[in-house]
């Protein structure tokens, strides 16, 4: 079953300092509005929130496919569409604004606007990668 909720992305590098107060900020909305553990159950938040460190295993991917160019960076999708992208951010305001913007859109709506936001790259990404991993159906055994 497809997750309809909103994933807000931070790109980080562990030696930026800004990125570490940005983390702060973040990590904290997350724990306003992303998953959490109530009485040894999940409890699904609103948003779904991930990080992504820079670093040697991942710089070209974050840098040559997903275009970004600088940390911190924070991001915000719907589905594969990207709603939203900030650079250099220093504190949540501006994906405080954007998610509270898609809290006061219908499904129908959200999608329309994140179709029609959407620069393409994640799905682009998807589309080429997709198929770089081992080729078994080609192997000979």
């Amino acid at each position: 079953e497809e997750d309809a909720r909103p994933v807000a992305i931070k790109f980080y590098a562990p030696w930026c300092k800004t990125c570490k107060r940005l983390g702060l900020h973040f990590d904290r909305l997350a724990l306003e509005l992303g998953d959490t553990i109530q009485n040894r159950q999940k409890v699904e938040g609103s948003v779904r929130f991930a990080t992504i460190e820079y670093g040697s295993e991942t710089s070209r991917f974050i840098t040559q496919t997903l275009q970004i160019h600088g940390v911190p960076t924070l991001q915000l999708y719907s589905g594969v569409n990207k709603l939203w992208q900030e650079n250099g951010a220093t504190t949540v305001r501006g994906l405080k604004e954007q998610l509270n913007l898609l809290e006061s859109m219908s499904t129908e709506e959200r999608r329309a606007y994140a179709e029609e936001v959407d620069d393409g790259i994640l799905a682009s990404a998807i589309e080429e990668n997709f198929f770089d991993g081992p080729d078994f159906l080609n192997e000979e055994w």
